[in-house]
């Protein structure tokens, strides 16, 4: 357990300490940016809701 103090990653289906975990810059995720984000909605010139947005982000 202690290779996992410094994190943990899951990769390709399992659990794996953060070190050892690696993409190769060929992944789908690189080449077609495929990755995670996040947007905050705008309506009219202001954002939308964004005290909910930010409340929801924390939560998460």
């Amino acid at each position: 357990m202690a290779d996992y103090f410094k994190g943990a990653a899951y990769l390709d289906g399992e659990f794996m300490p953060r070190a050892p975990a690696r993409i190769p810059v060929t992944h789908f995720g690189y080449r077609r940016s495929g990755v995670t984000y996040d947007v905050v909605g705008a309506w009219e010139g202001s954002f939308f809701r964004l005290d909910d947005h930010i409340l929801q982000a924390k939560a998460v």
